[in-house]
């Protein structure tokens, strides 16, 4: 680092302030900007395609969820129906075993009123 009596005298005798870029530096920057430009959107296309494809993921995800949602509830409703036709044949298994025991009873009192006489 120059001390500030030093950056005044290099800067009369150079004729540019120290540190500043000379014409020769300007001019090449300047002809590298097209190329930082390119660099800029070629980044910036880079991160769109990212957060594109990030979108895209998200909703298949979401999608997913939802299908595997839709899936449960089907096999749920499903199960429902089941359980309920279970109990509609256990109701009328029932009301058979209940009619065969009265049957039963009959043929019972039958016999015990011939075994009678």
């Amino acid at each position: 680092e120059l001390s500030i009596t030093e950056a005044v005298v290099s800067t009369q005798s150079t004729g540019r302030a120290v540190g500043l870029p000379t014409m020769e530096e300007k001019a090449e920057m300047v002809k590298d900007l097209p190329t930082m430009q390119e660099q800029i959107n070629k980044a910036t296309q880079g991160y769109q395609k990212a957060r594109e494809i990030g979108h895209e993921m998200e909703q298949k995800r979401r999608e997913e969820r939802l299908r595997e949602m839709e899936e449960m509830e089907e096999r749920e409703k499903r199960l429902r129906e089941m359980r309920d036709e279970l109990r509609q044949k256990e109701e009328e298994l029932f009301k058979h075993m209940e009619k065969l025991k009265e049957s039963i009873e009959k043929e019972e009192d039958k016999l015990q009123s011939v075994g009678k006489k």
